[in-house]
């Protein structure tokens, strides 16, 4: 396996019309298995944040459910490391008991059925083994699907930055995106709120030379924990609470 690692300091706003932009990045990229990450710290001139995020070439990984009601795991890393994955981040919403609030689909079985709500909009799935991002009313059936979770609110949507989106709620932020068809990632970023997480992954290049297409968000808050070996290194930023279920990657 061979790494690059590189760090930009960026003086200037990557667009004009953007509001934020990025100081300091660092890339990383496994070139046998073509699985890469960046380290983003991002500015908008009063509020700092960073972001770790893994993207990949969606025929050369594969998605899974695990789930977690018994409380197993308690990091991405812990699952990541039991079940032979490259990555794992959080997935989706869950009661008290632990028992998954939405759509949850794991190996081909209805774990829990899909919910109309308004949090609840998106649903990641897995179609004849293809990764999609669909909005709740572009899922007519769960028919075929392997894997799925059911979250929300939609970040970015045809490369759009989604409005209404909460701009008072400071938290930690999961999500997964793609950059078309061929290109899928997920990631984490810390303290901020929705609105401005949204603005982020639409404004920023935070896949090199291509554009976020869709972004969902994941549990996030205390849930949030994301883990990726990326050749030698390692992302790891284990959550304060244990999740009912857990997405993670693999290579073909």
């Amino acid at each position: 396996m061979l790494r690059i690692a590189v760090t930009l300091i960026l003086l200037f706003p990557c667009s004009l019309a953007a509001s934020w932009k990025i100081v300091q990045r660092t890339n990383l990229i496994d070139l046998k298995s073509e699985l890469a990450g960046s380290i983003l710290k991002v500015t908008d001139g009063s509020i700092a944040a960073e972001i770790q995020v893994v993207f990949f070439p969606a025929d050369r990984f594969h998605f899974n459910v695990i789930l977690n009601r018994d409380r197993e795991f308690f990091t991405a890393k812990q699952v990541a490391l039991q079940k032979d994955a490259i990555a794992a981040i959080n997935g989706g919403y869950f009661n008290s008991d632990g028992s998954p609030i939405g759509l949850l689909i794991s190996e081909g079985r209805l774990i829990s059925p899909l919910q109309r709500s308004r949090l609840l909009s998106g649903v990641f799935l897995l179609k004849n083994y293809r990764p999609e991002l669909r909005r709740v009313q572009e899922l007519l059936t769960i028919q075929g699907v392997q894997e799925a979770i059911q979250c929300g609110p939609f970040l970015v949507d045809n490369k759009h930055t989604v409005a209404g989106l909460n701009a008072s709620r400071i938290a930690d932020r999961s999500f997964i995106f793609d950059c078309g068809a061929s290109l899928w990632g997920f990631g984490i970023c810390r303290s901020l709120s929705l609105a401005a997480m949204g603005s982020c992954l639409n404004e920023l290049p935070i896949v090199p030379g291509r554009n976020i297409v869709r972004a969902l968000n994941l549990d996030g808050g205390t849930s949030t924990s994301f883990f990726a070996r990326i050749a030698e290194e390692q992302f790891d930023s284990p959550g304060l609470k244990a999740v009912s279920d857990f997405l993670v990657l693999r290579a073909r």
